[in-house]
């Protein structure tokens, strides 16, 4: 309906300034008005102006909001994050864990490990975190280093930036292991990312999917952390530039024409 609307307006507007220019023009160049406003070139207009109006309001996957006295943007895409090759987010645990026996092959951070086969991970996931408080545990598999919830890791792939956020908790209780997490998590992990980021990307984009529906999915909707994650980052841009911008990725069949519209309108007002 949304979608019916805009075009409805859009062109009746775009008519009306085509209309304008016909009098205009025919003001000064009567001699051709005849030829202007004939019924043959009155119907090319109409034409014209519903093919304009169907372009612009062709239903798309992507969209880009910049922000209001800033040099960034957010961009919204449907589709799948592991098929781009931007700087990348995932979400993680205050372990870092990057066997495949601990994490999902079926999430993206299991995923992208496998794709892209890689070797010395674990070693510049360390490196990145030299100076953050560290405890050393003892869980029933995987790492026994366990970082702060909000702490941020990264590593490199060929030229591409991987940020880790620590957004869920291994609660070992003896007898389960199970994961944690809040809203507070989250938004702690954002600000450590949009610290780092400035330091490690070089004004370039950065990719992410919507974090904390994962693991988390329980504690948070795929709205809210769409909005949670734009909300944080243009705070923190308005207070100093962080890059160029953002993009997440969202599954294609996750919101209809008129939600993707309609999330497309909410996100140009936080961004004013």
């Amino acid at each position: 309906m949304i979608l019916i609307r805009r075009y409805i307006i859009d062109s009746l507007a775009i008519l009306g300034i085509f209309w304008l220019l016909v009098e205009i023009f025919d003001y000064y160049f009567s001699d051709y008005s005849n030829y202007i406003k004939n019924e043959k070139t009155f119907l090319w207009a109409i034409a014209t102006v519903l093919i304009i109006s169907l372009i612009k309001n062709f239903p798309r996957n992507t969209f880009t909001t910049k922000i209001s006295g800033v040099d960034s943007k957010i961009i919204v895409k449907k589709g799948n994050i592991l098929k781009g090759q931007e700087n990348i987010v995932f979400s993680s645990s205050n372990y870092f864990n990057t066997d495949l026996s601990i994490i999902s092959d079926s999430s993206l951070l299991g995923q992208f490990l496998i794709n892209n086969k890689l070797a010395n991970v674990d070693n510049q996931i360390s490196n990145s975190l030299v100076g953050v408080r560290k405890t050393k545990t003892t869980p029933k598999s995987g790492k026994t280093i366990s970082y702060p919830i909000g702490s941020v890791a990264n590593f490199m792939v060929s030229d591409i930036n991987v940020f880790l956020l620590a957004i869920t908790k291994i609660v070992d209780d003896g007898k389960i292991v199970k994961p944690y997490s809040e809203h507070s998590y989250v938004e702690k992990s954002f600000n450590n990312l949009w610290l780092k980021s400035r330091d490690c990307l070089d004004n370039r984009i950065l990719a992410m999917p919507l974090i904390g529906t994962g693991i988390g999915k329980s504690y948070q909707q795929t709205f809210e952390s769409l909005i949670i994650i734009c909300l944080s980052y243009i705070k923190e841009s308005k207070k100093k530039k962080i890059n160029n911008g953002i993009k997440i990725y969202f599954k294609k069949d996750m919101y209809s024409l008129s939600e993707f519209e309609q999330i497309k309108m909410i996100i140009k007002y936080l961004a004013n």
